[in-house]
């Protein structure tokens, strides 16, 4: 479609209440990468499941008017009301017994959560995706869920990260030559965790 159409998709998701954004034709946010080295730039291309596509999952911070956005791709399933978790991270909790009651994975690359912090994003991590499963591996996020509040400084923080290409490829260790090796990660599974744990 061409800058200010909308896809038929859109228009059907809008037309059953759901608030959609789509990513600007032009203007800062529109523009691809400039990756380096190019050959990050053609890995990116068919790595993961959608290739540098993936990165579109990025925009979900330039959701500014909210106080919290959550991307969820098509093929999740949420069950139960994640109210609590967004009071929690909003700092809207009513008492200790809601931080108590969230389920916090006590897995090997767990770091414990400091509630008296704002929290800006919740994620979950994907171990089915390592390729050498052992307590020290790395571990990426799951790219098809993750809760954060909204900013344009972030959304910034993530285009310079990519447009500096800091992902080492001889030997392939990933972001900050830590956050690789595992299904999707010279993309949106890679550069999360390097964004939260390391930048």
């Amino acid at each position: 479609a061409s800058s200010g159409q909308s896809s038929a998709s859109f228009d059907e998701l809008v037309k059953a209440e759901y608030i959609g954004v789509q990513r600007p034709k032009t203007g800062d946010t529109a523009r691809r990468p400039g990756e380096h080295p190019n050959k990050l730039r053609m890995l990116m291309y068919n790595d993961g499941c959608c290739g540098d596509t993936e990165l579109l999952k990025l925009h979900t911070y330039g959701l500014v008017g909210h106080e919290l956005a959550v991307h969820l791709d098509f093929d999740s399933l949420i069950l139960r009301p994640m109210d609590d978790l967004f009071d929690v991270m909003l700092g809207k909790q009513k008492d200790d017994k809601v931080v108590e009651s969230l389920s916090i994975a006590k897995l090997p690359q767990s770091k414990p959560v400091d509630f008296s912090r704002p929290i800006d994003a919740a994620f979950t991590r994907d171990y089915n995706s390592v390729k050498s499963p052992s307590p020290k591996s790395p571990v990426g996020y799951q790219g098809g869920f993750l809760i954060v509040r909204p900013s344009l400084t972030v959304l910034e923080r993530y285009r310079k990260i990519l447009q500096r290409g800091e992902f080492s490829l001889n030997p392939r260790k990933g972001w900050g030559n830590k956050h690789g090796g595992f299904y999707g990660d010279a993309t949106f599974q890679g550069i999360v965790p390097y964004y939260y744990e390391d930048v």
